[in-house]
């Protein structure tokens, strides 16, 4: 217990992860360690001579992203001493995927292999596949929140839109088939945005853009609502990396069938704007992150 309190802690090296791809920390860590390589189980017994062994092989929980872990670590080894003793001790240890990552982050930042992100001048150090370390305040990708109201949204103003004197029976019908139209649109775009529970977070450090791209099912709180508008740590590695001279962007759409929406989508963005403009919605629409920007995979978001 006294390694635990020790001077030179601090607060990030003791993470609340909010999220954390378990999946990618095992894979780490094992590559670091060479295959987990501690003992978890000591047992000691004696006739005349006392002979210790370390034994076990590594059991990893998959079933739950949070699950304890018991785990048996490998290494045998034993010795002998000139005098009796007789006893027998059991002790496990056990780690949460959690606990695995504050030990990952930990090897990774003491091997000078992580790169802090701050300012314009950090970014101009930072290579595709780094590993990367930097507080943010996470946001959801714009265009998907006004797309997802929208789709939700417009049959409810539909259905209690009130039907003019100007306008017949015809007209409205064929209203209501244009409206339901876009709406088919809209919701397959949405879907091919969404596809894979696969989504895009977006944050800025100072001038430096961020795209986050997060899998839902290692959130704690599927609904991602824990993470949006606060203030958190990322750690992960770099997938892309783009200087501010604005030959390059990050497209918010680049998962979706370009080639399908490609003509399909101002005539949406139209649509919507007109739409956000009428609920007195401000919010940012665009689909493509300019430079300077960076693109992560993320490993763990925690504070």
């Amino acid at each position: 217990m006294s390694n635990l309190i020790e001077p030179q802690i601090k607060a990030t090296d003791l993470p609340m992860a909010l999220y954390l791809n378990q999946r990618l920390t095992f894979d780490l860590l094992a590559m670091l360690e060479g295959g987990f390589s501690n003992f978890a189980t000591v047992q000691t017994t004696s006739s005349g001579t006392t002979e210790t062994e370390f034994s076990g092989g590594a059991q990893l929980g998959l079933s739950n992203v949070f699950a304890l872990l018991n785990m048996q670590l490998g290494g045998k080894g034993s010795r002998k001493a000139g005098h009796n003793v007789s006893e027998s001790t059991t002790e496990n240890i056990v780690h949460t995927p959690v606990s695995l990552f504050a030990q990952l982050r930990k090897d990774l930042h003491e091997l000078e292999l992580v790169r802090s992100v701050s300012d314009l001048s950090t970014l101009e150090k930072v290579r595709p596949s780094d590993f990367l370390e930097f507080e943010a305040t996470l946001q959801r990708n714009q265009f998907l929140v006004q797309l997802s109201a929208f789709s939700e949204l417009v049959p409810i103003m539909s259905a209690f839109e009130e039907p003019t004197a100007s306008k017949g029976s015809r007209s409205r019908n064929q209203n209501r088939n244009a409206n339901s139209v876009m709406l088919n649109q809209i919701k397959s775009l949405l879907s091919a945005l969404t596809t894979g529970g696969s989504q895009d977070l977006v944050s800025k450090i100072g001038e430096i853009r961020v795209v986050i791209t997060t899998e839902q099912q290692y959130f704690i709180d599927p609904t991602m609502n824990d993470t949006i508008d606060g203030t958190f740590r990322v750690f992960g590695k770099a997938s892309r990396v783009i200087q501010g001279d604005g030959s390059e962007s990050i497209s918010l759409l680049r998962k979706a069938p370009l080639g399908q929406f490609k003509n399909l989508l101002p005539t949406i963005q139209e649509a919507m704007s007109q739409f956000t403009k009428e609920l007195g919605y401000s919010g940012d629409s665009s689909t493509e992150i300019q430079g300077p920007a960076i693109q992560v995979i993320p490993i763990a978001i925690f504070s």
